[in-house]
Order: structure tokens, then sequence, then C-alpha cells
């Protein structure tokens, strides 16, 4: 299965100078904890930001959400995905990388999607009941169990 069959093909997304206020009103208005950021001038994503990255930068800088830019609080460099790669390579990356959605970009790194581990639990429920799933529940409990163990237990498990 590929990602194109499964993924969100409305993608809104921000620049890095947004402010914090402006890529939270996009989650709100789009119902979404995660928005990529692209670069202004070639539309290219350039990295991701997510509800609660806007949420720890207000706690720990304790200035207003209009005062901040998302640059500063985004994650750069961002893994992403193509629409033609497979459902497992893009669960493995979600578990290596101990993230919850990945962008779906083209080959200009332009995003046509995202891809979300809500996507991948509900691919795993319509194929629970084939002889041979694609993806398994147990699978997508292993790699939501991995992505959501707190950063420093997983630094003193390994």
């Amino acid at each position: 299965m590929k990602i194109q069959e499964i993924m969100s093909r409305d993608v809104c997304t921000c620049v890095q100078n947004a402010t914090l206020n402006e890529a939270a009103e996009i989650m709100w208005e789009q119902d979404c904890g995660f928005v990529p950021v692209v670069d202004a001038a070639t539309e290219a994503v350039v990295g991701v930001i997510t509800d609660r990255d806007i949420s720890m930068a207000a706690y720990t800088s304790g200035l207003a959400l209009n005062e901040m830019l998302v640059s500063q609080s985004m994650s750069s460099a961002p893994k992403t995905c193509s629409a033609e790669d497979s459902l497992e390579s893009v669960e493995t990356e979600m578990r290596v990388s101990r993230v919850r959605r990945l962008p779906v970009v083209d080959a200009s790194k332009h995003p046509i999607g995202v891809i979300s581990i809500a996507d991948l639990a509900r691919v795993a429920e319509l194929e629970r009941m084939k002889k041979e799933p694609r993806v398994t529940i147990a699978e997508v409990g292993a790699t939501l169990g991995t992505i959501s163990q707190p950063r420093k237990l997983a630094a003193h498990s390994n």
C-alpha cells in the first residue's frame, strides 16, 4: 500500500516568519495539531510546528504568541515522505524518528499531504480481518508506544 492511498490531502502550511499565533490559528481552524512550515520563496517544506511546540514556547518564554515567530519554535529539517512510499517504510520512519505525523512532499519538497499515526490506525482496523494484513494493530501499537515514550525514559533504557 502506498501513502498516497491513505494520506490527508488537505494540508495547510505556514511560513517561517509567521507568528505562533498565526500557526495556532491554522491549527484551531483546521482542527489539527501539526502544520508544515514552508520557505516563503520556494514553498518547500523547511520545518514543522506542532501544538506542543507552541505550548512549550509560550510556557518557557512568557511571551504572547503574537510576539514569537514560527522559526523560533519549529523543528527544522523535518523527516518527510513521498506519496509513493510504502506504508511499512513510513511506519518504520515514524517509529525511528519518534513522530506522530510526517509531511508528504513531492520531488521539489512541496507539501502535498500529511500522514499520521491515526491514518495508520484506521488502515490497521480495516485490515484486521484480512488473512494477510498489510499493517496490523500490533504494529501500530508498537509504533505509538515508541513514539509516546518520554524522551528521558527512552534515554535511560538505551
